[in-house]
């Protein structure tokens, strides 16, 4: 679990470049006065791909259950391709660079954010800011940078019949890239507005800090970066970090959505391929950054966060899954929504008026044995305990007693059509899973067949995850109050 794991994918500090320019009008001083000469932009030499692509690929593989091709570079670049036809005409491409936030310090907390920068202005050394954005007028281009926690990413979205120009584009970010001083400033403003927004969401704040409920204290990395931290990255330091992640770093790429395996990795070993050689992407290669140490359960804490005056949070859980072991998380999220049905029921028994739980299981992400399943609950301050405790009870006795098979039933058909939906969407595979699967050592056909797995999980497999993680009362009990109220 990481705390940047609790946002939707629009709060994980995404900065969208949609490249939209109106044609420019010249207008004559008067009607005997010459018309100047159009003024035109240096227009980059945009590398081509190459025409030797094949003899770029070392290798390439298929999935027993998935339907995704993988290949491995001769420079040691990971692509993986997935044809999907429900979003007909549209492709996904996700560049990522493993290491990202995971190999910041406390002295440069925010440097991945501020490398970004170039890739959101499409700034490209030697040409002036408009050039790279002027040669996709009239394209169906979007091209954003993501900081995330164990990678930086460049992803393309496309028509498919403009894939070969934006790949063209991703290229030249990928070869002369430049960090200036507008542009860092820009993706800088773009954080310190998520992080204000961080305070204005009930979930976030839950996020937060149920993250320093559980994480060890003293490791910047672990919380998002504070507005001093983003103020001090500087341009320099920013290319620099950009510089040596291009250079040196695994790569895991994906290509998702409504093109053909011979388009993909031709694109792939054409563009992609003409990166520097470097180490294949692993588990292992951040193995060393992913280690911390365990939460003690059971955990009880109480704090103040900004939430609304007169308001608390009683929050209750139990240790969850890792995201790496996909079987295990997706239990635990039929365990979430029993326990959310269980904790709403016994709130209503005590006297809690149209009480309403929110059940949820939080997969640890970057950072192995720090996921959790919980059920948190809004009510008054002088409540909260009792919620809280009885919150507790219900997943006391959840443990003991099991599952039944109607639960599982009912929460298992809800999630198994929720993941046929997410799978049939590019966005889900190229971002959250294809371009992170051998950085963080997922199966890809574990990950695969969700749906499947969800209506064959029976009532006894989930009893048996839960008794297993709950043990004899590894516990977390979280109150939050109002800052407002002290």
């Amino acid at each position: 679990m990481h705390s940047s794991y609790f946002k939707s994918p629009p709060d994980r500090f995404r900065r969208t470049l949609t490249v939209v320019l109106a044609a420019a009008m010249l207008v004559c001083a008067s009607a005997r006065a010459t018309p100047p000469e159009p003024q035109t932009l240096d227009v980059p030499d945009l590398p081509p791909c190459s025409t030797e692509w094949a003899s770029q690929i070392a290798s390439m593989s298929g999935h027993r259950r998935s339907e995704v091709t993988s290949a491995w570079l001769t420079n040691g670049v990971r692509v993986h391709h997935l044809q999907l036809e429900t979003s007909p005409g549209v492709v996904w491409v996700t560049v990522g660079f493993a290491g990202g936030e995971l190999k910041e310090t406390e002295r440069d907390r925010g440097i991945s954010l501020g490398a970004c920068a170039a890739w959101d202005q499409l700034s490209v050394s030697g040409y002036p800011p408009a050039a790279i954005p002027s040669v996709l007028t009239d394209r169906d281009v979007k091209i954003d940078a993501v900081s995330g926690a164990d990678a930086i990413q460049l992803r393309l979205v496309c028509a498919r019949s403009d894939l070969e120009a934006g790949m063209s584009v991703v290229a030249a970010l990928l070869r002369h890239p430049r960090v200036t001083e507008t542009g860092l400033a820009a993706t800088m403003s773009d954080g310190a507005r998520q992080l204000r927004r961080r305070r204005m969401r009930e979930d976030l704040i839950v996020a937060d800090a149920i993250a320093v409920s559980l994480f060890p204290s003293g490791d910047a990395r672990l919380l998002p970066p504070t507005q001093t931290k983003l103020d001090a990255v500087t341009a320099d330091a920013a290319q620099r970090w950009l510089d040596q992640q291009i250079a040196t770093a695994p790569v895991e790429a994906s290509i998702v959505g409504d093109v053909s395996l011979d388009d993909a990795m031709r694109l792939a070993a054409g563009f992609l391929g003409r990166l520097a050689p470097r180490e294949r992407i692993s588990a292992a290669h951040l193995a060393p950054h992913r280690k911390l140490a365990q939460p003690a359960y059971p955990v009880r804490l109480e704090l103040t966060r900004p939430i609304g005056a007169g308001e608390a949070i009683a929050v209750v859980g139990f240790p969850g899954a890792d995201a790496t072991r996909p079987s295990e998380l997706r239990t635990m999220r039929v365990a979430a929504r029993i326990l959310d049905h269980r904790m709403t029921a016994a709130l209503v028994s005590a006297g809690f008026a149209n009480a309403e739980v929110s059940g949820v299981a939080i997969p640890s992400t970057v950072y192995p044995g720090f996921g959790v399943v919980i059920g948190n609950f809004t009510c008054e301050p002088e409540r909260a305990d009792q919620a809280a405790d009885t919150m507790m009870k219900a997943l006391a006795t959840l443990a003991a007693g099991g599952a039944r098979k109607n639960e599982v039933d009912s929460a298992a058909a809800e999630l198994a059509q929720a993941v046929e939906q997410l799978e049939h969407q590019p966005r889900y595979w190229s971002g959250n899973i294809l371009s992170r699967c051998d950085t963080a050592g997922v199966d890809l056909d574990e990950a695969a067949g969700g749906a499947e797995f969800y209506r064959s999980l029976t009532a006894e497999k989930v009893s048996a995850a839960i008794k297993g993680a709950y043990g004899d009362g590894r516990t977390l009990h979280l109150i939050i109050t109002s800052d407002a109220d002290r």
